[in-house]
């Protein structure tokens, strides 16, 4: 509960001017894991019949 505590006056401060966005940044990617890699699930869009038909 205190790490959520300190995440958001990190947060928080960041946003408003009164913490250095780079320091903050920095401080959340080291201790809260932000700007992870995430795995993106692939997306596919098939369109229908009359949708092809305009599409050409």
């Amino acid at each position: 509960m205190t790490l959520l505590k300190i995440e958001a006056y990190i947060e928080e401060n960041c946003f408003s001017g009164n913490v250095n966005g780079t320091f903050a940044l920095a401080i959340l990617k080291e201790n809260f894991g932000f700007g992870g890699e995430e795995t993106q699930e692939s997306v596919n869009i098939s369109l229908s019949e009359e949708a092809l038909g305009f599409a050409e």
